[in-house]
Order: C-alpha cells, then sequence, then structure tokens
C-alpha cells in the first residue's frame, strides 16, 4: 500500500508517461518510491522498463522486501552498495549534511555534549566521526560484533541504547523523524554526490545496453563500471 500524500503521488505519478504519451522505459530511483508506483499502480508497464537503479540504503530495504515478496517484475542494480557511493557518500556526505541540518533546526552547541549514534555502519561510522571533530562526546550502540569492535577500536565509548532513550528526557525530533539532512539542511555536498549520480547513470547504460541479460533479481554494480564513475 502507497503511503504517500496527495501532492507527492501526484509528482510521482507525472514521471510515468512523457508528454508525448510514451510510458518510461527505465527508472532511476532514490527511496524505492517510483518502483513501488509503477508497480503497484501501473503493473502492466513493467515489462516495458528495462532495468531499475536505486542509490539509497532505504529503497534497498524496500526492494529486498518486493524480491522477498516476489512482487519485483524488473531487473536491478544496487548502486547504493558500490564501493565509489558508500565509502564517500554514505561517510563523507552524510557525516557533512548531519551536522548541517542540526544545526539548521535546532541551533544547539554540539561542543560538549553527549551524542548517541545508533549503529556504526558506513553512514554511523561518518556521522560520529563529524560529531566527534565538534566536540562532541560519541557514544555509539551497535548490535552487529564486528561494527561494535570497529567502533571500540576507533577509541569510541559503547553502550546500550535502551539506557539513553528510557532515562525520560525530552527529545528534540527534527523534520518529524525525517531524513534530517534533507529536511533540514540542503543534503550531502554536489561534490560527493556526483558519486552516486555517475554511478546511477551508469547503472542505467548497462541495463540498457544488456536488455534481457539480467535477472529479475538485484544486481550489483560491476567493479569495471564502478571504477569508471571514479576516474570520471
Amino acid at each position: 500500500m502507497l503511503d504517500y500524500s496527495y501532492n507527492q503521488l501526484s509528482i510521482l505519478f507525472q514521471t510515468i508517461y512523457f508528454p508525448d504519451g510514451q510510458p518510461l522505459n527505465a527508472i532511476l530511483d532514490d527511496g524505492c518510491n517510483l518502483t513501488r508506483v509503477t508497480h503497484e499502480k501501473y503493473p502492466h508497464l513493467t515489462s516495458m522498463i528495462h532495468g531499475i537503479s536505486e542509490e539509497t540504503t532505504a529503497g534497498i530495504t524496500k526492494l529486498r522486501k518486493l524480491l522477498k515478496n516476489d512482487e519485483l517484475k524488473i531487473p536491478f542494480i544496487n548502486v547504493n552498495d558500490s564501493v565509489t557511493k558508500s565509502k564517500f557518500d554514505n561517510n563523507y556526505g552524510c557525516g557533512e549534511s548531519l551536522i548541517d541540518g542540526i544545526k539548521r533546526a535546532t541551533d544547539v552547541m554540539i561542543g560538549g555534549k553527549i551524542v548517541v549514534v545508533i549503529g556504526y555502519g558506513k553512514i554511523g561510522k561518518g556521522c560520529a566521526k563529524a560529531l566527534s571533530g565538534y566536540g562532541a562526546r560519541v557514544i555509539i550502540t551497535e548490535i552487529d560484533p564486528i561494527c561494535a569492535l570497529q567502533a571500540v577500536m576507533d577509541v569510541t565509548t559503547m553502550t546500550e541504547a535502551c539506557r539513553y532513550l528510557s532515562s525520560g528526557r525530552a527529545v528534540i525530533l527534527p523534520a518529524d523523524g525525517r531524513v534530517v539532512n534533507l529536511s533540514c539542511a540542503h543534503g550531502n555536498p554536489s561534490f560527493v554526490m556526483s558519486n552516486s549520480f555517475s554511478n546511477q547513470i551508469l547503472a542505467q547504460i548497462e541495463l540498457y545496453e544488456r536488455k534481457g541479460q539480467y535477472s529479475i533479481e538485484i544486481h550489483t554494480l560491476p567493479k569495471n563500471v564502478n571504477v569508471i564513475s571514479l576516474i570520471e
């Protein structure tokens, strides 16, 4: 079931057909939004689409759910986990834009604050590093033993999330809990985003040039194509 507002849906619906009446033949997605709309509202068009490329963690999670439920009808390239995306956009980009969003929304001084980062994956690492650089005392919560060990090796304090979430203190929730770096700031810097966008275009070229060769499942961007985006 689609959980978008009327305005969001109206914008998405405008991307289904071109002005000349021809339907879309590719999906370059951010958050699995257009993919979900196409599958739920325009399933008759899925056979005409040569492929999908997705660049966000949230979008990949939704696509994996579609695949698990046997609802995914189009070949798919996972751009989010490409090394030239995840090691730059997720790490450096999110770290900078998180700080920007928090300061714009709250105007608080980060130096000296105790900050709890839930999760120490690629994004968590970048955010923890950025917050620490501003003088915050960073605490990490993590259930994955490898990532938890990395946090300890990075001289970061570990604790259980419930210790802080059940303290009874008031919590400021910028942007109603949505993506703070987009809702309260301008997103990741354009320089680091150029890697992600290059990967999106290269993924679409790969899917188009090899139409019919990709099975209906989630694929990763070929390494030789991934390296091209870094060189360019």
